[in-house]
Order: structure tokens, then C-alpha cells, then sequence
């Protein structure tokens, strides 16, 4: 048996209409935490049944899943494209006055640091 549950019958159809449709009859071994958890859910009265709670539970991660995994959107440009198209807008004088050790120094130009030697 494994840490999530065992099957325990067989598949059967949930209803001669919806044979492609299956059901499983499944034991899961629930930590204290989530057995008490469902069990309020049920005691609540807003769920019949611990089914019902997981069945909510299964809903809400379905619903999630469906619209936080969008397949990127084609032609995007690269990072690299858009650091190039940005610096593209800025005027060549502007260029000019950024310090050509700015990448050793960096912290010198950000907070006054000495300047590393050369």
C-alpha cells in the first residue's frame, strides 16, 4: 500500500448511461491534521459529506490550474531583445556619460564606495 491510499474494488460505471465514465473505490490514510480539517468542513454544514469537501477542494485546484497554466504566448521577444529595443531609445550623449569602469565600480557609483583598484 502506498502512503496515499490502495485500491480496494474493482472499476465499475457510475451509471449504465456514462459507461466511459468510471468509478474507483479508494482508501487513503489521512494525516491527523486533514482528517480533522475535513471533518469540521462537514460539521460546518456547508458540506453533506467528506466527499463533498474534497470534491470542493479538487473543483478549486482544477479552476486554478486552468488559468495560471497558459501556454506563452508565441513571438515574444527575448530579454535580450528588450534590453537592446531599450537601449536603442536612449540618446548616444546619454551613452557617453555613463563611467566605462561602471561594471567594476558599481558599488562606488551606487553608494560611495571606493572604487576597486584598477
Amino acid at each position: 500500500m502506498s502512503a496515499f491510499g490502495k485500491i480496494t474494488g474493482t472499476q465499475t460505471a457510475a451509471t449504465p448511461a456514462m459507461s466511459a465514465l468510471t468509478r474507483w473505490r479508494v482508501s487513503i490514510l489521512l494525516d491527523s491534521d486533514l482528517e480533522h480539517r475535513i471533518a469540521a468542513k462537514v460539521e460546518s454544514g456547508r458540506y453533506r459529506s467528506p466527499i463533498e469537501v474534497i470534491q470542493e477542494g479538487l473543483d478549486l485546484l482544477d479552476a486554478r490550474d486552468s488559468t495560471t497554466q497558459t501556454p506563452p504566448a508565441q513571438n515574444e521577444d527575448s530579454i535580450s531583445e528588450i534590453f537592446a529595443r531599450m537601449g536603442q531609445e536612449i540618446p548616444m550623449e546619454e551613452w557617453s556619460k555613463v563611467p566605462t569602469d561602471l561594471s567594476k565600480n558599481l558599488d562606488h557609483y551606487l553608494y560611495g564606495s571606493p572604487k576597486a583598484s584598477e
